[in-house]
């Protein structure tokens, strides 16, 4: 098969360079023909979709894309930003506070215990 493929596809290229030089306003008739059918097919997809759910021929886009909004999540900055405090209160125990916070992160294990078939007599031929 490859071996074929090394002589077919250069002699279809060099039949199409040919083409191309020799005729090519055929070649821009042809893309414009195309490119005509294949928006014709989309405007029938869109009217048809339109009047089967209800939505516009031709939607606005309102509010951000959506590669706006995964970059705006990449450089925000909300759960870093410092909170406003008044600077003349002093915390008291600051000790406490560190403590706490740290006691607050820590989180009870996700494990879960299964109960199963317990044999009590072992058979040791099977170990």
């Amino acid at each position: 098969m490859n071996s074929i493929m090394k002589f077919v596809l250069p002699v279809v290229l060099v039949f199409a360079v040919i083409g191309l030089l020799f005729n090519p306003i055929a070649l821009l008739q042809q893309l414009l023909w195309i490119v005509v059918i294949v928006g014709l097919i989309f405007l029938v997809y869109r009217f048809v979709m339109s009047k089967r759910y209800g939505i516009p021929l031709f939607p606005k886009r309102t509010g951000p894309t959506r590669s706006q909004i995964r970059k705006a999540k990449k450089t925000s900055r909300h759960h870093n930003r410092p909170t406003k405090r008044n600077t003349n209160i002093q915390p008291i125990n600051t000790k406490s506070k560190t403590e706490s916070l740290i006691r607050k992160k820590r989180t009870d294990h996700n494990f879960k215990v299964i109960e199963g078939k317990k044999n009590k007599k072992k058979n040791r031929a099977l170990f």
